[in-house]
């Protein structure tokens, strides 16, 4: 049985810190290893990015309960869209697969939240270049 400080104590049950972590060990095996070491120096020590975090923990969470409450057979709001002309998710399986569209808004909760990481990061202009791409 899950316990709340085991749930909060586990990094693999943290989305967030888990997908930057990702990415950061991703950045570190290749000529990025200076962009890597910046923004981990920076997202450990940023205020903003606990907010980030937080905020992407919270949109996560949302996300997972309206899986279940879709499951029962609810119709709840998607918790994030794709942009206006994005093309991937055009398939009405997207939409219409709770198992599918539950995918999609991961990925675009995921995508949103290291979007905001990046434009938040204090680092230099070449650094934060090479992570938007």
């Amino acid at each position: 049985m899950f316990s709340s400080s085991s749930w909060s104590s586990d990094p693999a049950l943290q989305p967030g810190p888990a997908i930057v972590s990702g990415l950061l060990q991703w950045l570190s095996q290749g000529p990025d290893a200076e962009v890597s070491r910046q923004f981990a120096d920076w997202s450990t020590r940023s205020a903003r990015a606990v907010e980030l975090y937080g905020a992407h923990y919270q949109r996560t969470a949302i996300l997972w309960q309206t899986m279940f409450a879709r499951s029962r057979g609810a119709e709840p709001d998607a918790i994030v869209r794709p942009a206006p002309g994005d093309r991937r998710f055009a398939a009405a399986e997207w939409r219409e697969d709770a198992y599918f569209d539950f995918i999609k808004q991961s990925y675009l909760l995921n995508a949103q939240f290291l979007s905001e990481l990046v434009e938040a990061a204090e680092i230099e202009p070449r650094a934060k270049g090479r992570l938007r791409f």
